[in-house]
């Protein structure tokens, strides 16, 4: 072999070596890789949404009474998005939310200021229950209360989603499924929930290829949390891919011309 030719190879190779560290191992992308087949992992059902500051409340007030005496209490919406007009139906879409204060407090008509932070959206509506039939304002009255403004954003390298949540209840890997905002080259080992509580932003990672995970009281996401997404090395390498498979055929081209122009002036 001569000097030329082991050149070429030497380049062939460190540009082999190069691109190599792309690869992703299966290891990387796999969830729960230390969760036996056939198992069972008990979950906290106890959970519910506890209301904090900034949350934004339905609250649906129905009478078997005359309807027209609960329609003060609904903050409703008298435009129409379908038609462009104004109108008087009463249904919970139609309802404005609640917006919780700083202070934990609500301001509803006739009834005034209600602290409702920490109470869950169950306990709000038996409160309200009680303060109109016991003031006098309904009589078999039904409450339902729902929060307006439940999502949990997911944040990575490729972008944010926002996931809104209809039932008060996702964990972190549903909330990551309807995202669509995870790949194979997201860090699985190190997904970060970013969540404030009590005035303080707490971050907390989880490791999605444990079964661990299960049991972390970050697993079951809570309203306005942020998830935040890291990229596995590979992929700051593959980001580079093309510009590397450029760089190594501008490389081979340059290297066969002086080749040739070496072979053509070597006398024979």
């Amino acid at each position: 072999m001569n000097k030329w030719s082991f050149f070429r190879l030497s380049c062939v190779a460190f540009l082999i070596a190069a691109l190599l560290p792309s690869c992703v191992t299966h290891k990387d992308i796999t969830y729960l890789q230390d969760l036996p087949h056939d198992s069972t992992v008990v979950l906290d059902n106890s959970y519910e949404a506890r209301i904090h500051p900034n949350d934004e409340l339905t609250i649906y007030i129905t009478s078997s009474g005359d309807r027209g005496m609960s329609d003060p209490f609904n903050l409703v919406s008298t435009y129409n998005k379908n038609t462009g007009s104004s109108y008087s139906s009463l249904n919970p879409e139609n309802t404005i939310g609640y917006l919780v204060d700083i202070n934990g407090y609500i301001n509803m008509p006739s009834l005034g200021a209600i602290h409702v932070e920490g109470m869950t959206r169950l306990q709000l509506q038996d409160t309200i229950t009680r303060m109109l039939i016991n003031g006098g304002y309904l009589e078999e009255v039904v409450v339902l209360v729902r929060f307006k403004n439940y999502k949990i954003y997911i944040k990575s390298a490729t972008g944010s989603h926002t996931v809104t949540v209809t039932n008060e209840r996702v964990t972190l890997l549903e909330a990551l499924s309807q995202s669509g905002n995870i790949s194979a080259y997201t860090r699985l080992d190190k997904v970060g929930v970013l969540r404030e509580e009590g005035g303080r932003m707490h971050l907390r990672y989880l490791n999605l290829k444990s079964k661990d995970v299960f049991n972390d009281p970050y697993f079951l996401l809570q309203q306005n949390d942020v998830v935040l997404l890291e990229p596995l090395r590979a992929s700051r390498i593959k980001e580079n891919a093309s510009w590397i498979a450029s760089y190594a055929s501008l490389t081979t081209s340059l290297i066969s011309i002086v080749t040739l122009i070496i072979t053509l002036a070597t006398p024979k």
